[in-house]
């Protein structure tokens, strides 16, 4: 059992700051398994979700920018320019929080209670707990009262798990590669634990209790989710396949996942609850009458033919939905697969037996189950594909009928065919001021992808967006800002856009060695976090399919 020291957030921070400070993957994973091993059980769960990225298990404790600023402002005495200066300075928050306190102090140092990390996670709890009239004023008082307990690195390090923005290298899997060292298991097991559950903190749980292999889908915390591998032509598909495949049209639309029981909540690809824009779909699911967590897409139809994304998208920027919104909009649920039914995880069920599952189960109202067609040949692929452009949906989307649920893989038993020769999902990490009638509005995006934890820079596009889009990029890049290079802003990577394009090209001058002919954006993914944007890996196996055509 650890002592109260080892769970000193003190500690925590300290462990941070020296992973932050080595460039060797070994030794972040070994820093980062030692204090594991010293954690107790209940601050191990918090550490491993603070460094996932989530303080609370539902991950949010909905404090925003203005509401630390004002906190840390209260028990400083720093001005707003004093902060702002520090900011532009280091580049984030939390750093900017250690300059000032370290050079400033705070307003009395007499009264200050230990800052352990069970008081710290309790704290984020009832924080994210309040809601209501008041609930702003709450959460800032007790916001105010962890800053004003800790020293300067304590407060850096609590400020960026706030802000999501720990930059320790704790990104691309490390947090699992240190549980596995430091309980002596196989990564890929838990790495698969963690997705099948979709909480780290639950893993870590299950780790200390021995029960690893006990990790199962748990209703209203949402599964990773499976996903397509790109192909480029139907040829392509059928050498892949070698059999009859279950085929599927490619929805353009938003990819829900529904946990359904004593209530029916909804989640998007970032694992974030959207019951709340989607209302006619909860209320159509409410009478399923079993204990379930679908996959689908939702979807809205304009004349008879799916909307595309970019117009569906607004929906999930409204905190509330009107009746006249969903008489003006109304959005389909579409489900093609079935992972949790009545207690039991159907992970490893193949695909055609969920599917016999899910087509028993009587949906209602606004849901219904995905048809499906069966092909098995490039020409069969071919007549599908031309069927599914013709009704308006993107393509297609082929699966092999004895596969199990995968969570957070391409692992190649989906595949998808579009259109165009694909789309990457990247990170957009710098923004440059425009001309002519864009002048004065940051609308020239540069973009990354991940290799192995660190961004980089495959191309920059200007094209594909609305003018009231780029006006409100131009604001979301003003606040993300990092620094500037003259006409360049360099900023926090958290927009992510899904980029088409006609090719990829080999290129020395992107950081990633590659760059897209021709790229236009195609939506910006509200729904999808930075995480989840695409990977050089990925590239390159879109570069090399290319080269089969």
């Amino acid at each position: 059992m650890a002592s109260v020291g080892e769970d000193m957030f003190r500690a925590f921070a300290e462990t941070l700051e020296m992973v932050r400070s080595t460039g060797s993957r070994n030794s972040k994973v070994e820093l980062l398994a030692g204090l594991f091993r010293r954690l107790s059980p209940a601050s191990l769960q918090a550490v491993t979700r603070f460094l996932k990225g989530k303080e609370v298990p539902s991950g949010d404790i909905g404090v925003g920018w203005k509401g630390v600023v004002d906190a840390l402002a209260e028990i400083s005495g720093a001005s707003p320019k004093d902060l702002w200066a520090s900011y532009l300075k280091h580049g984030d928050l939390g750093s900017a929080a250690e300059d000032v306190v370290s050079r400033k102090g705070r307003a009395s140092t007499l009264l200050r209670q230990p800052l352990t990390i069970p008081r710290v996670e309790k704290a984020f709890l009832d924080m994210a707990k309040q809601a209501g009239a008041g609930s702003s004023f709450a959460r800032r008082r007790a916001l105010q009262g962890l800053f004003a307990d800790a020293d300067a690195l304590e407060l850096k390090y609590l400020i960026r798990i706030i802000t999501g923005d720990l930059r320790v290298g704790a990104t691309g899997g490390l947090t699992e590669e240190a549980l596995a060292k430091a309980f002596d298991v196989d990564p890929a097991t838990l790495r698969d634990a963690v997705l099948v559950t979709g909480d780290v903190g639950e893993v870590a749980k299950l780790l200390v209790e021995g029960r690893l292999a006990q990790a199962r889908p748990v209703l209203y915390r949402p599964v990773e989710f499976m996903l397509a591998e790109p192909k480029a032509s139907p040829e392509e598909v059928a050498k892949h396949f070698s059999k009859e495949a279950i085929v599927e049209m490619k929805y353009d639309g938003i990819r829900v996942q529904a946990h359904v029981g004593r209530e029916v909540r909804l989640y998007s690809r970032r694992m974030e609850e959207i019951t709340g824009s989607l209302p006619e779909v909860r209320d159509s699911l409410s009478s399923l009458g079993h204990e379930a967590i679908l996959d689908g897409e939702a979807l809205g139809f304009g004349g008879g033919r799916p909307l595309p994304f970019v117009k569906m998208q607004a929906r999930l920027h409204r905190k509330a939905i009107s009746e006249e919104v969903i008489e003006k909009l109304p959005f389909h649920y579409v489900v093609f697969d079935l992972l949790y039914l009545d207690g039991r995880s159907l992970l490893d069920m193949k695909l055609k037996d969920r599917r016999i599952m899910l087509e028993g189960l009587r949906l209602a109202g606004g849901v219904s189950v995905a048809p499906t067609f069966s092909a098995g040949s490039a020409e069969g692929f071919r007549k599908l594909f031309e069927k599914s452009r013709a009704e308006g949906f993107e393509g297609l989307v082929v699966k092999d009928p004895d596969s199990p649920y995968m969570p957070g893989r391409r692992g190649g038993h989906w595949v998808k065919l579009k259109e165009e020769l694909d789309t990457i999902d990247a990170v957009v990490v710098a923004a440059e001021w425009g001309n002519g009638k864009r002048a004065g509005l940051l609308s020239d995006y540069t973009f990354a992808v991940w290799d192995r934890g660190e961004l980089k820079v495959i191309g920059k596009a200007y094209s594909g967006l609305t003018d009231e889009e780029i006006r409100s990029m131009t604001e979301t890049m003003k606040k993300l800002a990092l620094r500037w290079e003259g006409n360049r802003c360099w900023v926090r990577p958290e927009v992510v856009m899904e980029v088409a394009f006609d090719s990829i090209q080999r290129s020395d001058r992107h950081s990633s060695g590659y760059a897209l002919r021709f790229p236009r954006i195609k939506a910006i993914r509200t729904d999808k976090a930075p995480g989840q944007a695409d990977t050089l890996e990925r590239v390159r196996l879109v570069y090399e399919g290319q080269k089969l055509k």
